[in-house]
């Protein structure tokens, strides 16, 4: 089956914004009726989700018999997801910075030139809009009902870090022939940022997390500064 993927513009581009900024509003508000010992267990709920959906996803693949190498969750969006697990279930500082910097953007991205891969199944379709959604709710959440802040120079800390992740994986696409976070060839889709042959746009990608990484946290910094 081939990939799915909205063009940018299009009346089904729009729709999905739409979608997903209705449940960042609905999921907001539940977070700010809940009481104190609610938002924590509200956090766990999210977590088992996220990793339910993550878990669930390999073996409907597999009853489909389509499950190969391919389909093993090493994606940037795939290794954000549970990271934002991570960070709902322990609060483990690390894996929450992993999501404000990493986790919230990549999704969100995606978002903008959405490919979803073995084709227009509804089930991989709504897997793939709750997946992202919750991983780009996770560092919200977190953020602005548990109170978490990420450290000093974590914006940069913390993508170099991960970026040590690359190597293997080139590696890997090498061995198997895959092409996991995109690091053997270009997605085939519409995005600003989706230019340069290879490992030109893998450069670019990385300046563009690393910049973005930047503008959150200076973004955090003045949201801070005026709930003082």
């Amino acid at each position: 089956m081939q990939d799915g993927y909205f063009p940018i513009g299009s009346m089904a581009w729009f729709f999905q914004w739409g979608v997903v900024l209705f449940l960042l509003g609905g999921f907001s508000l539940v977070g700010w009726l809940l009481t104190e010992k609610q938002r924590v267990k509200f956090s766990k709920g999210l977590g088992y989700g996220l990793f339910f959906l993550a878990i669930f996803k390999q073996f409907y693949t597999v009853t489909l018999g389509m499950w190969s190498l391919h389909s093993l969750p090493l994606e940037l969006c795939n290794l954000m997801a549970f990271a934002a697990v991570v960070a709902l279930l322990t609060r483990n500082q690390w894996f929450y910075e992993l999501s404000v910097f990493l986790g919230f953007i990549a999704p969100l991205q995606a978002f903008v030139s959405p490919a979803i891969l073995y084709g227009t199944d509804s089930i991989f379709f709504l897997i793939f809009y709750l997946e992202h959604f919750l991983t780009i709710f996770t560092p919200i959440y977190l953020t602005f009902f548990l109170q978490m802040q990420p450290r000093s120079f974590s914006w940069f800390k913390v993508p170099m870090m991960f970026s040590l992740v690359i190597f293997p994986l080139m590696g890997l696409n090498y061995l198997w022939g895959t092409n996991f976070m995109f690091l053997a060839a270009r997605p085939a889709v519409d995005h600003p940022f989706n230019f340069g042959d290879w490992p030109l746009y893998i450069f670019i990608w990385c300046g563009a997390l690393l910049a973005s990484s930047f503008v959150i946290s200076r973004c955090l910094i003045i949201l801070s500064d005026k709930s003082k």
